[in-house]
């Protein structure tokens, strides 16, 4: 039915007034189209996957052997799930989970609603690995003299302003807290906070790339989007067992 209608100008014209009128809204479809099957999918991963991964706004990166999930997906083998929502997953059925720069996107109460989550479907003695931007970083962005990284940082951050507005850090600063959707940004004091609450153990501070568990070793891929040296300024990455 589709292909007919792309096939039929007049019936597609008719079709987009119609989802005009109804108020829908391509993203409207995209989301229906993701939820209806994100079951079918889960069931698919579960019975195919002996060992089971999670990764939670995965964003444009999904991986291999992994369940991706994201709120806005962007590929077919990538999951429709709500992280401020009960989870669509099973409880004790994980053994790992991956979130990279993805937490700061939620407040404070749905960043510890989402650990708890992560807890409830993981087996005991899995293992979770969160990275997001660290708030001593920011702390330190203020002080003087800045390193030259710092200011590297300070100076690249002008791409996301579309004015004349100097480039000094108060600016970048106030600006990181507000711009991409951040809600909350973490430092290890509120990571250690959230998972002891959800009764995760051995929590650790990890190195970018680096992990004791070959399955997280070079991971992350923010780096992609503002390069290397900015991702180990900006992230802290913890890890936890279950």
């Amino acid at each position: 039915m589709k292909d007919l209608l792309k096939k039929i100008p007049f019936a597609t014209n008719i079709v987009r007034a119609v989802r005009k009128l109804r108020g829908i809204t391509p993203d409207d479809l995209k989301i229906e189209y993701y939820a209806k099957k994100r079951d079918a999918d889960i069931r698919h991963y579960l019975q195919n996957n002996n060992t089971k991964r999670l990764q939670i706004g995965c964003q444009d990166h999904p991986m291999k052997g992994w369940l991706n999930a994201d709120i806005n997906p962007m590929h077919d083998e990538v999951i429709l799930m709500d992280a401020t929502k009960r989870f669509p997953l099973p409880d004790n059925t994980f053994d790992t989970v991956f979130s990279e720069h993805m937490i700061e996107h939620i407040g404070f109460p749905e960043g510890q609603f989402m650990v708890n989550e992560c807890y409830r479907i993981m087996k005991p003695g899995a293992v979770i690995r969160l990275s997001t931007p660290d708030i001593k970083f920011l702390i330190e962005l203020y002080r003087e003299p800045k390193t030259e990284i710092q200011q590297q940082y300070i100076d690249f951050s002008k791409r996301y302003f579309g004015d004349n507005r100097p480039m000094i850090d108060t600016i970048v600063i106030n600006n990181f807290f507000r711009d991409w959707g951040h809600q909350f940004i973490h430092d290890f004091k509120t990571l250690e906070y959230i998972l002891k609450q959800a009764g995760f153990k051995n929590i650790i501070q990890c190195e970018v790339y680096k992990s004791e568990h070959s399955v997280f070793q070079n991971l992350e891929k923010h780096a992609l989007e503002l390069g290397e040296e900015f991702n180990l300024l900006e992230s802290i990455v913890v890890e936890a067992t279950k």
